[in-house]
């Protein structure tokens, strides 16, 4: 299930699932690492937001309304 941006990071500016099911938060706006099939963010912050999903990863990024 997606996370509800109100239980959002302060930080967090972005939400995204990984290939993995996951949902995380991120810092800055995250790239597509299709070899790995996750999103990354070269450092900066990321945190794991919520449970598996059956959505398509790669659809998935969104900004912080």
């Amino acid at each position: 299930m997606k996370p509800d941006w109100k239980d959002a990071p302060e930080w967090a500016e972005w939400l995204a699932l990984d290939g993995r099911g996951e949902w995380c938060w991120h810092e800055k706006a995250p790239s597509i690492s299709t070899f790995r099939q996750v999103w990354f963010n070269d450092g900066e912050k990321e945190f794991a937001a919520t449970d598996l999903s059956e959505q398509d990863w790669k659809e998935s990024l969104e900004r912080r309304p």
